[in-house]
């Protein structure tokens, strides 16, 4: 479900690749995803130097939201937007770390 939400969002913003998500669509309906996501913010938000406490606040999530995410588990595509802007990651970072799965 997150994954055809996340295409919608690429596509309709334009930044969608045809080949990039027909090859995402061929993986495997397992976590891999979610969890490449989850990792995404994780390492962003230690990048910056923020506690899953701060990126809550400032993401208006709350810290088990948050810890959710970065676990890969149940995540909702508005809760990843909100995390994913507050860090400043940008659909292009998106993109890459989705094409590190193929």
């Amino acid at each position: 479900m997150i994954l055809n939400k996340l295409f919608y969002i690429l596509n309709k913003k334009g930044t969608g690749s045809v080949d990039l998500i027909s090859k995402i669509e061929q993986l495997s309906p397992d976590r891999s995803l979610a969890n490449k996501l989850g990792e995404l913010i994780f390492s962003k938000r230690i990048e910056l130097g923020i506690s899953q406490d701060e990126l809550a606040k400032k993401a208006n999530l709350k810290c088990e939201v948050i810890h959710r995410i970065e676990a890969g588990s149940d995540i909702s595509i508005n809760e990843f937007e909100k995390a994913a802007s507050s860090l400043d990651i940008n659909q292009k970072d998106i993109l890459w770390a989705i094409s590190t799965l193929l």
